[in-house]
């Protein structure tokens, strides 16, 4: 008796989970919203690049630390802390010459050089000084904010509310509710540096610093999230 028992209770343990599946999955919404959040800029991150040219490699990186010495100390004569002003490696290659039957003609250097302006009035002159001490290309202009983290996390907010509240909507024009969020994932679309002229990757050549515009108006930081969300209806 106490084996047919057992065997019950067996047969009813296998079933129950068959059974269970066999039940239709619950309804659902799926929703998005948009977060857009505009934060004044209160500074300016620019990448100055510079490069020179020499017959032996020797003096290409000799004549790079003399720029790069002539770029710095003319932005610490601005009132740029020299700690702040980072240099990326000095990038040394030689170059060919088809006509010369591939053979090395000359050796070129070149390196970056990093800036924070935090005077935003005098981004310009920052540019033409550099340029005016040897700076050869501007590779980043963008305005940037110390709040970004502070307006991404509204902008979270902001799109997280207008998905939920589109859910609710469509859950209420079919009669139901919202009963349990299944899932939901976050995607920042877009912060955007707004530029007023067009550098990146930009060449001085013989232009000099008469390339730089005198007053560079800074507009601002745009920082956009996207949400999705899945909802259970019932």
């Amino acid at each position: 008796m106490k084996s047919f028992s057992a065997f019950i209770l067996f047969l009813a343990l296998s079933v129950a989970p068959l059974h269970g599946q066999g039940a239709s999955s619950p309804p659902v919404v799926h929703a998005s919203g948009n977060g857009l959040v505009e934060l004044p800029a209160d500074h300016a991150a620019l990448v100055l690049g510079a490069e020179v040219e020499a017959s032996r490699p020797d003096s290409a990186a000799l004549r790079m630390g003399v720029l790069l010495d002539s770029v710095t100390d003319t932005l610490v004569s601005l009132g740029i802390p020299r700690d702040s002003l980072p240099t990326s490696r000095i990038d040394l290659r030689p170059r060919t010459s088809v006509a010369g039957g591939d053979r090395v003609t000359v050796y070129q250097a070149t390196s970056l050089v990093r800036i924070r302006v935090w005077d935003l009035e005098r981004v310009g002159e920052v540019l033409s000084s550099a340029v005016a001490a040897g700076a050869t290309t501007i590779e980043t202009l963008d305005y940037r904010s110390t709040r970004e983290r502070e307006g991404r996390d509204e902008a979270l907010r902001l799109a997280t509310e207008e998905a939920n509240r589109d859910a609710r909507i469509m859950a209420e024009a079919q009669g139901m509710q919202l009963m349990r969020l299944v899932s939901a994932t976050s995607t920042r679309s877009s912060v955007g540096f707004d530029r007023n002229i067009v550098l990146r990757g930009a060449s001085i050549g013989s232009r000099g610093a008469d390339f730089i515009p005198a007053e560079i108006v800074p507009i601002g930081v745009s920082i956009s999230v996207q949400v999705s969300v899945e909802w259970e209806i019932g």
